[in-house]
């Protein structure tokens, strides 16, 4: 019997020698579902292109600056709202100059609580009348990006055991939401330099994932209702979190906004070699699916770019 086994472990190895021998036949890299190539579909209709547009106490450290191939056209600046080097202009009136040549339809405009947050949001304001009364102005639209951050809701998401986080059970935290339209960002729809989609105003609805409520949809109906009542309405495109895949926030956004777009793709994990090497072909994939499933939905999806 001891033979027998033997003999059987030899056959096994030696079957494992010859097939050692043999050339490999496993997958290829040209196999690889990654590996296509974009098409360039040349764009055959017109669309709005939009800026986020942000006001910045610095220009940028010394360890980024040393990268770039050229001096910026209006100059080294530490303020947006400071006169250009050698010019009378300041740097927003050149900008918007750009803007304009290059056909650049709105600037996305953060905005903070007023209700909540009074000294963020007059600082806003600050910077967002600067743009509006800017000779360079021409035909730059502005529209906000609410910064609900001031609200208190926070970053941990509620629990079946915690949903003092909630907006609805936050104390006054719903008032304050829908009198930041009503109050504070209503003004300024009404001013012709505000983007409309027809006569909805457009508002970008910033870490719209984390406005915990019981239900989005009745608290943005609530508001809807509100603006209503003072003869406006509302155009809410609420963000997706970077890298996320459509249905993680369907509770939030289904029958809650109009639109959705991503938070920007640009913030990708280091070790995560898969989004850093094919980063192209993954977006392109990733926004295929989303635009699928947020369509069904009955919602348009709003590709957004780091082209910088």
């Amino acid at each position: 019997m001891k033979n027998l086994i033997y003999i059987s472990l030899f056959s096994i190895a030696g079957l494992f020698l010859l097939s050692s021998c043999q050339k490999e036949e496993g997958p290829l890299m040209e196999d690889h579902f990654l590996n296509y190539e974009i098409q360039d579909i040349p764009v055959t209709q017109d669309y709005l292109v939009g800026v986020d547009y942000r006001f910045t106490a610095t220009y940028g450290s010394t360890l980024y600056k040393a990268k770039f191939a050229k001096t910026p056209v209006v100059g080294e600046y530490t303020d947006i709202k400071k006169t250009v080097t050698g010019s009378t202009t300041l740097v927003v009136d050149a900008h918007l100059a750009y803007m304009n040549k290059a056909k650049i339809d709105f600037v996305i405009l953060t905005i903070r609580s007023g209700s909540t947050a009074n000294s963020s949001y007059t600082t806003d304001t600050a910077f967002i009348n600067r743009i509006l009364s800017s000779p360079n102005l021409g035909n730059v639209k502005i529209a906000f990006a609410y910064d609900f951050t001031g609200l208190g809701l926070g970053s941990v998401y509620p629990t079946a055991t915690d949903t003092s986080m909630l907006i609805e059970k936050k104390p006054n935290a719903l008032t304050n939401y829908i009198n930041d339209y009503t109050t504070f960002m209503a003004p300024y729809f009404s001013k012709p330099g505000y983007l409309k989609l027809g006569t909805k105003n457009v508002v970008f609805l910033k870490n719209a994932y984390r406005l915990f409520a019981r239900n989005n949809q009745v608290v943005t109906k609530q508001l809807r209702d509100a603006l209503k009542a003072q003869n406006q309405e509302l155009y809410l495109v609420g963000q997706q979190e970077k890298w996320s895949p459509p249905n993680r926030f369907e509770h939030r956004f289904l029958n809650a906004v109009d639109a959705i777009y991503h938070d920007n793709y640009l913030g990708i994990a280091t070790n995560d070699l898969t989004r850093l090497y094919q980063f192209n072909q993954v977006t392109d994939l990733a926004w295929k699916y989303s635009k699928t499933s947020f369509n069904n939905w009955g919602v348009k999806y709003v590709p957004n770019i780091g082209p910088s």
